[in-house]
């Protein structure tokens, strides 16, 4: 496992970041199931000394990927209790299958301040796995402007941190073993048959994960 260059990323991210309110940073990590928050969260456990509380939104929509994610998240997490220190896990249901509904990024966000809310003096920083291209600066700018509106009558603000950014996707495979890179999900659409499915091949996140 060559962790380097996110292990340093992370780091890097963590020391430029606002000071924390608690002497082991409180950090609320938005896990999906795929490589990318999976990675995250392997590497905050075993290269920091953060309190980590993750968080899954089993998201329904258009896209159909809730149960492939729910499914590489059932993998994922007992290893991750088995062979890491501990850490806190909670989940939300989100069904929403009228067309589309907007940013990914911004539910995750808005989803993030509810927590604090929730988890007061817990969490020092939310982070998430986007980085761009991937995700743009339109869709960036859209889910901070809704995370700062619903903090607006909190008195501290957790930042939001993106490690990855100028991570690429073949650094953070190389994050995790090669065992929880098969368990995880990353596929936007995947294709159904029956109840088995398939990644698609076509989206964004397939094509940036063909031949690692």
């Amino acid at each position: 496992m060559q962790s380097n260059h996110l292990v340093k990323k992370l780091r890097e991210t963590l020391a430029s970041a606002p000071p924390a309110r608690n002497d082991q940073p409180g950090v609320l990590l938005m896990i999906t199931g795929g490589l990318d928050s999976v990675a995250l969260l392997i590497n905050l456990l075993e290269h920091t000394d953060c309190n980590v509380h993750a968080h899954h939104i089993d998201l329904h929509n258009f896209e159909r990927r809730g149960d492939a994610e729910s499914d590489a998240l059932a993998k994922v997490l007992p290893y991750c209790w088995a062979n890491h220190r501990p850490f806190e896990y909670t989940s939300s249901k989100y069904v929403f299958n009228i067309g589309t509904c907007g940013y990914d990024i911004t539910l995750a966000m808005f989803t993030a301040a509810r927590l604090h809310a929730v988890l007061p003096g817990k969490i020092d920083y939310v982070i998430t796995g986007h980085r761009h291209p991937d995700t743009s600066l339109e869709q960036f700018t859209e889910a901070n402007a809704v995370y700062q509106a619903a903090l607006t009558n909190c008195a501290y603000r957790p930042a939001w941190l993106k490690p990855l950014s100028g991570v690429d996707k073949e650094a953070t495979f190389n994050a995790v073993p090669c065992e929880v890179a098969q368990m995880c999900w990353s596929c936007r659409k995947p294709v159904y048959d029956g109840n088995d499915y398939q990644p698609c091949g076509e989206c964004h996140a397939c094509r940036s994960l063909a031949g690692l």
